[in-house]
């Protein structure tokens, strides 16, 4: 094989493998399904909910503070050892739950969280 040939392979190799780890670093810090800005900035973190199976997932409300109103956004995220971080499920939950002045009531589909979601911000 060329010289040329090889430096250019190693060199793809390369790139493509830094675009990889690039990629995989981004979706732990940022789950998949979620919008860079309202993840980053307006929102906030509520307790961890656990599946029967022991495996956990987070609950992630969406809040602007003063500028909110009407029902939470809220994603459930789960993790994946070799994708990252990504939304399991996603909905409205009213102010109760969002807040903490209501633990939240959790049903199980199997292993798959089921939350009271509200079909719509002001509903």
């Amino acid at each position: 094989m060329p010289r040329l040939t090889r430096k250019t392979l190693i060199s793809v190799g390369c790139i493509f493998s830094v675009l990889a780890v690039s990629v995989r670093i981004y979706y732990q810090l940022i789950p998949h399904g979620v919008a860079f800005t309202p993840f980053t900035e307006y929102s906030r973190q509520l307790p961890s909910i656990t599946a029967p199976n022991g495996k956990t997932y987070e609950v992630v409300v969406n809040d602007a503070g003063a500028l909110h109103s009407g029902n939470y956004w809220t994603w459930v995220i789960d993790s994946h050892w070799l994708t990252g971080r990504y939304v399991a499920t996603e909905g409205y939950l009213t102010s109760e739950y969002a807040t903490g002045d209501r633990p939240l009531t959790v049903e199980w589909n199997g292993n798959v969280p089921k939350l009271p979601f509200k079909k719509e911000r002001y509903e």
